[in-house]
């Protein structure tokens, strides 16, 4: 397992995309990479850092306001993903992947199934 760790990107449902904007450009010192407004009404804004870190703020009504997701690079993803069912977590995708703790339950029935 490398020692270095490096968080590339975080995406958050933001309640106030203007204000937002103007915290990381104007308190953090991002910069705006890009906007677009979707098909649904709401609007996305990546916001990027001299150091390589970028921050996804959107706004959408149709989400809860909060962190969406928390974005990693590994350097084995097999070894990962590994490492992850030892731990008893499962990845739901690899685009994108999301890490839950498997319950009881499903421990079990994944068990069975194996």
């Amino acid at each position: 397992m490398p020692n270095e760790k490096h968080i590339p990107y975080t995406t958050m449902i933001v309640k106030d995309l203007e204000d937002s904007v103007r915290f990381y450009r104007d308190v953090l010192g991002f910069s705006e990479g890009y906007h677009v407004e979707t098909p649904d009404g709401g609007a996305i804004t990546i916001m990027k850092s001299d150091g390589g870190a970028s921050v996804e703020l959107i706004c959408n009504q149709n989400f809860p306001i909060g962190l969406y997701s928390v974005g990693t690079d590994v350097d084995d993803l097999d070894e990962t993903i590994k490492r992850e069912n030892r731990a008893e977590y499962i990845i739901l995708g690899y685009q994108g992947a999301q890490l839950h703790k498997l319950k009881a339950k499903e421990k079990e029935q994944r068990q069975r199934r194996e």
